[in-house]
């Protein structure tokens, strides 16, 4: 108990001299910790900003989805039907081999 008693005792002198060494009141130092602990509502506009950010962002990565898949479908259709006029023409020529055979 009495180690908590020279604990408290060396914070109260610790408290009062920086007190006067940095010139401030009393007053002065709880109004800075009163900003410090209200720097929260800051936090939170920057919270806002970024979840606004992050949903601007989601919806332009979407789009960007939208669109390539849409790309690679048109791609793969495309391909499709080109290989299928490529085995047209094979079977063709292969056809026109045999009959002239």
């Amino acid at each position: 108990m009495r180690n908590l008693i020279w604990i408290v005792v060396a914070a109260v002198i610790a408290g009062g001299a920086f007190l006067l060494y940095s010139g401030q009141t009393p007053q002065q130092v709880i109004e800075e910790a009163t900003d410090a602990v209200t720097a929260p509502e800051a936090l939170e506009s920057a919270g806002d900003a970024v979840g606004d950010a992050v949903e601007a962002t989601e919806g332009t990565v979407a789009d960007a989805v939208d669109a390539a898949v849409d790309s690679v479908t048109e791609a793969v259709e495309a391909t499709t039907e080109a290989a299928g006029d490529a085995v047209d023409a094979v079977t063709d020529a292969a056809e026109d081999a045999v009959d002239t055979a």
